[in-house]
């Protein structure tokens, strides 16, 4: 290689240092050197150099010229976002990135129709209150790391916004102030944040009072992952399986859920805030799988109200092949006069459990529970079945081939009827526990009745066997006043 090459080629060579040099050079300064750049979405010129005169139009060229802990000032006008946007703060390097109004500037920044994810900026409003940033029908913001609202921003949704969504935890001490409207019950329980994994979500939300009802009282609060809009005071949690939603809140008889899930879902997160609200049970529920109830969940039979005036006059509970357990629960059969239903009915092969805490009212006229053929009930130590009305109905009815076992527990009927009435084939056990009858305790027709210890007090009959074998051992103790045992038994130790 001559001398001429050489040098062309080591020319050539600093040629490319020099310009890769000089790309480096203009990268870098793209991330910006300007403490306040204006931008203006509609008049404002991309070309211009980002002064108060000569503001820029987009946002993301206020961003190339923004430096550390840059202001970037909005004139006149806001960014309409009606597709996807990224407004991210740290996009070309800069950090602390502040975005305020301009003198004379007021409204939101952003006005979100399409899709917008905000990160690693301050939003400071003008010094009073004044949405920021606005969510308007089919809207949806998402919230990511290093977002703050400061001197009186907010952010606004309208009824048909989606809900914001919190990617990460925002930075200590910080809240979002929500302004919204709540303007008939479709708003109940209207999902406000969907908080993901972010632990305790509702600290870093408040909600600015919403045009609402007047007298009305309306707060934030939590259900599962989600923050969701409430009028106060939330009485209940409504399900009508038959013309309920699972969209609707169930915070009103006319927003009903449908599922029995969704009702218990709704429950496990609002009685932790709202002790003892009941599931009001406005249409029959069928179950489809096993049930367990506890954690002192409690079910009432609706009886009307402004909201809807037709009362619940079904059987509250069916639950055919399926196994139901109730722990420390409450099932409240209602109040309603006449014979408004069962609160348990099994018309075949369904299994009934009641264990400790396990509470069935009822102060109408019906039967309480049910086992029409093939069920069974078993009825163990601190469980009640209370029946409160003067008029007709068993608190327990085991019609056919249906056997019960009381190992505990209490039966009461204030009324005319008995406390237990097994029909045909339907063996009945008692090794414990408590009747109590206005009326009569046991009626046993066919199967066999065996009694250990127990106390039966009965007006009318302790025991009224009219067919099969009926054996009492141990210590058994009558109360009646009229007859203790109607038929045949046979005794092995017994006190009236």
């Amino acid at each position: 290689m001559n001398k001429i090459a050489y040098g062309n080629m080591i020319l050539k060579k600093i040629v490319l240092i020099i310009a890769i040099i000089w790309g480096f050079i203009q990268t870098t300064e793209a991330v910006g050197t300007m403490t306040s750049v204006y931008l203006n979405p509609v008049a404002g010129n991309d070309s211009n150099n980002g002064s108060p005169t000569f503001p820029v139009r987009s946002w993301d060229k206020a961003l190339q010229l923004a430096a550390d802990k840059a202001t970037i000032y909005f004139a006149w006008h806001p960014i309409s976002i009606t597709g996807d946007m990224t407004i991210d703060g740290s996009q070309y390097g800069a950090t602390q990135i502040t975005v305020a109004p301009a003198n004379d500037f007021s409204g939101s920044f952003f006005m979100i129709g399409g899709s917008a994810t905000v990160s690693n900026v301050t939003l400071k409003g003008p010094g009073t209150d004044q949405a920021l940033i606005s969510l308007t029908s089919g809207g949806t913001l998402s919230i990511g790391s290093h977002v703050n609202i400061t001197d009186g921003g907010q952010i606004s949704m309208d009824g048909d916004a989606s809900p914001i969504e919190l990617t990460a935890t925002p930075p200590v001490g910080t809240v979002y102030p929500i302004l919204t409207t709540y303007q008939d019950v479709t708003d109940e329980g209207r999902g406000i944040v969907d908080a993901g994994s972010v632990i305790n979500p509702l600290q870093y939300f408040t909600l600015v009072a919403p045009v609402s009802t007047p007298s009305a009282t309306y707060e934030l609060d939590m259900d599962g992952t989600f923050i969701r809009l409430y009028e106060r005071p939330m009485v209940g949690i409504y399900l009508d399986p038959l013309n309920g939603s699972d969209a609707y809140s169930g915070a009103r008889s006319n927003c009903a859920v449908k599922t029995l899930s969704k009702a218990m879902s709704i429950w496990d997160a609002r009685h932790l805030v709202v002790p003892d609200i009941p599931i009001y049970v406005l249409t029959r529920v069928t179950l489809t799988e096993n049930l367990t109830l506890d954690d002192g969940i409690k079910f009432i039979r609706f009886a009307g109200d402004a909201n809807r005036s037709i009362m619940m006059m079904d059987t509250m509970f069916i639950y055919n092949n399926m196994e139901v357990v109730i722990n420390e629960a409450t099932i409240d059969n209602g109040s309603i006069g006449g014979t408004a239903g069962t609160a348990l009915h099994s018309g075949v092969n369904g299994k009934l459990t009641l264990n400790n805490g396990a509470t069935i009212t009822s102060a109408n006229t019906s039967n309480i529970i049910v086992n029409r053929t093939n069920g069974s009930l078993t009825m163990n130590e601190g469980a009640s079945v209370t029946k409160t009305s003067t008029g007709s109905g068993y608190c327990i009815y085991n019609y056919s081939d249906s056997p019960m076992t009381m190992n505990g527990g209490t039966i009461t009927n204030k009324g005319s009827s008995y406390c237990i009435y097994n029909g045909i084939n339907s063996d009945l056990t008692i090794y414990n526990g408590t009747i109590d009858a206005s009326g009569s305790g046991i009626y046993k027709s066919g199967g066999t009745l065996t009694i250990h210890d127990v106390t039966i007090n009965g007006v009318t009959n302790c025991i009224y066997n009219t067919s099969g074998v009926a054996t009492i051992y141990d210590w058994f103790t009558f109360l009646s006043s009229t007859t203790a045992i109607q038929q045949s038994c046979t005794l092995y130790g017994f006190v009236f």
